[in-house]
């Protein structure tokens, strides 16, 4: 008779695999009520966003509450300012990376500081979240790990901007902005260059610039005698361009022979016309302000 002692140890009784099926779910079961989490940073400009910490928040609280966030997952938001000098959103990346442990980035919303902190993102094997970029950054060979959510980008509005001033046949214009910008400035310059359209002057203002300071500079002068038609990029539209429309009124240069560009993507009603105020009513001066501007 043959020796059936070394039977096959992988054979279970009915009851025995029940068991340890059991066994088995319950682990999974276990594992998944382990929560998730995740320390999440947000690189901004500093002064832009009043409450941004509030913002952010209650942002997560709404994707919790329509179930795009899993409830398990617990979020940590960080907020830091960049886009500033010497590239002070790669430094603050940094930082993050190592001494708070974050693992997810969303922006810096310039691009020459999101190029950088996209490529260490890349080397870290995080996830960042860009809000606004330039078509210089679609290139997921270095890029890998970057995702660019902005329903536009700056391209589109330089390229709209363009359109506009192709069709009217104004070749010669003049641009506008603050510090803080450059590198939706430099795509302007670039769209336009590719169209045939001089940029005449300059002009960039401080950030939060009044328009008793605007006009003190003497930059508003240069203006006048340098072009026609001017656009205006600023970092915060609504609170600058009001700024910038009272100072050039105020010198006169509110009659037929100059028109403003001011390229403005508003987003609900957070970005309101200039002219209307707190309580929805029209501020008939400020209008007559922008009777020369195309928005």
């Amino acid at each position: 008779m043959p020796d059936n002692r070394n039977a096959n140890f992988s054979y279970h009784p009915d009851k025995e695999l029940d068991l340890l099926q059991q066994t088995t779910d319950d682990e999974i079961l276990e594992t998944a009520k382990e929560r998730i989490k995740l320390k999440l940073g947000h690189i901004g400009a500093a002064g832009a966003l009043l409450h941004e910490d509030k913002m952010l928040n209650i942002s997560l609280e709404d994707l919790y509450e329509n179930g795009i966030i899993d409830e398990r997952i617990d979020i940590e938001i960080s907020s830091r300012p960049g886009c500033g000098y010497s590239f002070e959103g790669a430094t603050v990346a940094a930082e993050m990376y190592y001494k708070q442990e974050i693992r997810a980035f969303i922006g810096p919303h310039c691009s020459s500081e999101l190029d950088v902190v996209a490529k260490m993102a890349t080397f870290w094997n995080i996830p960042v979240i860009s809000y606004t970029a330039t078509n210089g950054l679609i290139d997921k060979t270095i890029y890998r790990t970057l995702a660019r959510v902005s329903f536009t980008n700056i391209n589109s509005i330089a390229e709209a901007v363009a359109a506009i001033l192709t069709h009217y046949k104004w070749f010669k214009v003049a641009i506008v902005t603050n510090t803080g910008v450059d590198d939706r400035v430099l795509t302007l310059e670039q769209v336009l260059g590719r169209r045939g359209i001089t940029v005449l002057n300059k002009v960039i203002f401080e950030m939060n610039s009044t328009s008793e300071e605007m006009i003190a500079s003497g930059l508003i002068n240069q203006l006048r005698s340098s072009a026609r038609i001017i656009i205006c990029s600023f970092s915060s539209m609504l609170q600058m361009s009001r700024e910038f429309m009272a100072a050039t009124y105020n010198v006169g240069m509110h009659s037929d022979d100059f028109v403003y560009i001011l390229p403005w993507i508003r987003e609900g009603k957070k970005d309101t016309l200039p002219w209307l105020g707190t309580a929805g009513e029209i501020m008939q001066k400020v209008r007559e302000q922008y009777e020369n501007a195309i928005m």
